[in-house]
């Protein structure tokens, strides 16, 4: 999943209490794995506290992850059009005061902090394609059409709970 966090402290290497072996920086290590493996730690740390903090919307952030995982799944013939949704196969429903429904582009990411999802979708209804930033606690249900199987090239099979 792609969650967007605050910038929080950055770890220094191993703050164990004795101070000895400092692995992240220990020379031998590429910057770029080292920073991949801190920006994981935070990553997960953040995630962590908001399943603590926030379990009445972790749900949510389940939700609208798994619709993450399966758009990483989707293949279009451009590349620039990777992991985007085709036109009318994916929908969230909201129930927000004056639009409740959104056909979704792309999900761009998750932010814990505001607790909020941002979205790229498709022109619909009286909505003009763009973006929009939605409440996680707004997000009623999403949909798929009955012949979504045959539009996006795999079989949806539903959401877990984990």
């Amino acid at each position: 999943m792609t969650f967007k966090m605050q910038a929080s402290q950055q770890p220094e290497g191993n703050n164990d209490d004795n101070g000895d072996n400092d692995t992240l920086n220990a020379p031998d290590i590429p910057d770029d794995i080292r920073q991949q493996v801190i920006s994981d730690y935070l990553e997960q740390e953040a995630i962590d506290e908001f399943k603590q903090v926030r379990p009445d919307m972790w749900l949510q952030v389940q939700r609208v992850g798994r619709i993450l995982e399966l758009q990483e799944q989707l293949h279009n013939e451009n590349p620039e059009e990777a992991n985007v949704w085709p036109k009318g196969s994916c929908f969230i429903h909201t129930n927000t005061p004056t639009t409740s429904s959104f056909c979704v582009e792309q999900v761009l990411e998750i932010d814990l902090e505001t607790c909020t999802t941002t979205v790229s979708i498709y022109a619909f209804e009286e909505l003009v394609k763009g973006t929009v930033v939605l409440p996680l606690e707004s997000i009623s249900w999403i949909g798929f059409p009955e012949n979504v199987n045959n539009i996006i090239g795999f079989t949806f099979k539903g959401f877990t709970a984990g």
